[in-house]
């Protein structure tokens, strides 16, 4: 969310993004570009897509899109399109850009689940690692490295890498 929010201070709303194949861009809201990167206009569910270029459900909208929404028809499904929403802001001349969303998964299937549970942990033990000064002191072991090289390879199915620092071992 960060790169998105960051790009809220540049434009009147921001769309998280992915590339993705014709075939799936036929399921979801495809995104129209201008010169500058810009959305020029958002077709939902296209049988033949302009673009790879889709939305991905990660909106930062403006308090406006209520007042767009209001405007809107249900679709022949029965459903009210927030891409539509967002296409009668860029008509009325807002500025919407796009950001690039790393990994994610749509979550629709069993499947999708498992796999995004897998994303989840990867992510927190990532951010964790990265978080944490996860570390262990090595002091009066003794003079062997031994004990401390067996104390680095018991944490080595979180991180390959290590720094020694005098006594301490980093992790």
């Amino acid at each position: 969310m960060g790169p998105i929010v960051d790009a809220s201070e540049r434009f009147d709303a921001v769309l998280g993004v992915e590339e993705v194949s014709p075939a799936v861009a036929q399921t979801t809201g495809v995104i129209q570009t201008d010169q500058t990167g810009n959305v020029s206009n958002i077709v939902e569910k296209p049988a033949d897509p302009s673009s790879t270029l889709v939305t991905t459900g990660c909106y930062l909208l403006p308090e406006e899109i209520f007042m767009a929404c209001e405007l809107l028809q249900p679709s022949a499904e029965g459903e009210y399109q927030l891409s539509e929403a967002v296409g009668l802001l860029v008509h009325a001349g807002y500025d919407v850009g796009t950001v690039q969303v790393g990994e994610r998964i749509n979550v629709n299937t069993p499947e999708d689940v498992e796999r995004a549970e897998n994303l989840v942990r990867r992510w927190i033990l990532g951010w964790l690692w990265d978080k944490i000064d996860l570390h262990m002191y090595a002091t009066h072991i003794g003079s062997s490295w031994g004990s401390m090289i067996n104390i680095q390879r018991s944490f080595r199915l979180i991180s390959a890498s290590h720094v020694w620092d005098n006594t301490t071992v980093f992790y």
